[in-house]
């Protein structure tokens, strides 16, 4: 299988490292990058990778799935187009689909494109547990406590602080770049209204930690994530990087768990 990626920041990089340089996926190489900007952080031994500025002559390079590692922005940019001239995507920004309008054209465009858009779980677990205890409406409260380094987010003043209390649409406009994992638990469960979000700024944690608590028809779980940050950027949790490859080697399984 034939990889494009989109982003070359910690995860882009690690995705190649593992993909090309360790052989970690059977048949599987990244073979050509979107988007000129790239260019810079292209690891030297992989600076021979095809660079594309256009979606077009991406897609028609011979990748059989596109990886989306970058922003929000740029998810937002060329996801669309993508998915109509049939090429699925993982998408590591799932915080774009936070938007209900850009939510629809995605879904239009998967379907204008007969492709997917596959949403990994990121750097948190639980998401299909989630979304199998969300059938016909049977989820009664879902919530997400993040704790994360008070220095990351800018309110280090030597004490653990509430930075936001309300729902995930609400802290899609206040933490914009910090609430993925918000987004994708809203998405497989009660959505953005109903999942109730807690930002907690903690001077003394060295990582993030993601708590999520659940209850339903099924029962009640409680799942708690503590994430150890990759080593190139601290801001990213090492989990999300491997959430992304684990997607990868999933849909090259015949054998699909989850």
């Amino acid at each position: 299988m034939n990889i494009g990626l989109i982003g070359v920041g910690a995860i882009g990089r690690f995705l190649i490292q593992e993909v090309n340089d360790h052989k970690a996926i059977e048949g599987c190489a990244i073979t050509a990058l979107l988007d000129e900007r790239a260019r810079s952080n292209v690891p030297s031994k992989d600076k021979t990778l095809p660079i594309y500025t256009e979606v077009a002559p991406f897609v028609d390079s011979g990748i059989d799935l596109c990886c989306e590692a970058s922003t929000v922005e740029a998810a937002r940019i060329y996801v669309p187009e993508l998915l109509s001239r049939g090429c699925s995507v993982v998408l590591s920004s799932v915080g774009c689909l936070a938007d209900p309008e850009f939510y629809q054209v995605v879904q239009r465009r998967c379907r204008e494109g007969n492709a997917l858009l596959y949403v990994p779980s990121g750097a948190i677990a639980g998401l299909d547990a989630i979304q199998a205890a969300s059938y016909r409406g049977n989820l009664h409260h879902v919530s997400i406590t993040s704790r994360k380094p008070s220095h990351a987010l800018g309110a280090d003043n030597g004490q653990t602080e509430v930075l936001f209390q309300g729902s995930a649409i609400d802290a899609i406009q206040a933490f914009p770049r910090n609430v993925n994992s918000a987004v994708a638990l809203s998405l497989a469960g009660m959505g953005p209204y109903l999942t109730q979000v807690t930002v907690l700024a903690v001077a003394s944690l060295q990582h993030n930690e993601h708590t999520i608590v659940a209850e339903g028809d099924f029962g009640a779980m409680e799942i708690t994530v503590q994430n150890r940050p990759m080593e190139d950027n601290p801001k990213t949790s090492f989990l999300a990087a491997l959430s992304v490859l684990g997607m990868i080697r999933k849909l090259n399984n015949p054998v699909r768990i989850g």
